[in-house]
């Protein structure tokens, strides 16, 4: 874990709609989607964006990322969720061989990974996943993502556990931490949610700046990291703590998702293959 500490002025938060109206995440607990919801990545069009700036006298970060990141670029084609469920086949074939049979994810060089491109063996398990998951033109469920990612494990030698770790509507348990600092991949699964741009959270003396853009459809995303952000006011008493997941988007990209807010999710599972 690293932490960070800040220092400078005010206790001010200035928040600007752009790209139309934000989306407002509602208060308390919201019970997740039924098991009948689709989740599906197509034709997904951002319905607006936040852009903020966040005043503080000291800020305190605490933050994880799993290495290797997950795969950036792994895109099935086929929906949101056989590309979640092939990312995390993907990752932990890196450790658990022929899970992929016939092809090697990733190697380490030097003390860094690298991913490998992906082959025709990658789109099978695409297509396998995409069987097993009941997928269709709409999606999959979590039921049916969950069922069909232990069937896949299951005929490759593997077994898969589930731990849930979804707490409410905008929040995780601290499972989700245990989880990452144990190298273990999340599927989160969303009704709404926003993607910040690349570089996430911009820190500078004294004010952080975000920027988040705005969906306001079904979708899943495989999370490998955290960002917990505590702002303190110049009593030293925290005034807005802001929560990230580091997550491959499901659109051939890595970036961060804020959890506590502007999104509802429905559903967070650890997935631990082994």
């Amino acid at each position: 874990m690293k932490k960070r500490v800040g220092s400078v002025v005010l206790t001010l938060m200035l928040a600007f709609a752009f790209l139309g109206m934000p989306l407002t995440a509602a208060p308390g607990n919201v019970q997740a989607s039924s098991d009948t919801e689709k989740y599906q990545d197509q034709d997904l069009v951002s319905i607006g964006g936040i852009a903020e700036r966040i005043d503080y006298t000291t800020e305190v970060i605490d933050t994880k990322l799993i290495s290797p990141a997950t795969p950036s670029t792994y895109y099935s084609g086929l929906s949101c969720g056989i590309t979640a469920g092939g990312i995390t086949v993907a990752y932990n074939d890196i450790w658990l061989p022929n899970l992929i049979p016939g092809f090697t994810p990733a190697s380490l060089s030097w003390g860094i990974w690298m991913w490998y491109t992906t082959t025709p063996a990658v789109t099978t398990m695409y297509n396998t996943l995409y069987v097993l998951m009941g997928a269709n033109s709409a999606g999959v469920t979590v039921a049916g993502y969950k069922d069909g990612l232990a069937s896949y494990t299951d005929i490759h030698g593997y077994n898969i556990t589930y731990t849930d770790v979804r707490a409410g509507n905008n929040s995780l348990t601290s499972g989700f931490k245990t989880a990452i600092n144990n190298g273990k991949l999340v599927s989160l699964f969303f009704n709404t949610f926003n993607i910040t741009g690349s570089s996430g959270v911009t820190h500078s003396a004294g004010y952080d700046e975000v920027a988040l853009t705005l969906y306001g459809a079904p979708h899943v995303m495989v999370a490998y990291g955290y960002m917990e952000i505590q702002y303190k006011n110049a009593q030293g008493n925290v005034f807005r703590t802001d929560f990230y997941a580091a997550v491959q988007t499901g659109f051939q990209s890595n970036s961060w998702v804020r959890i506590n807010d502007y999104c509802t999710l429905d559903a967070a599972w650890v997935t631990d293959i082994h």
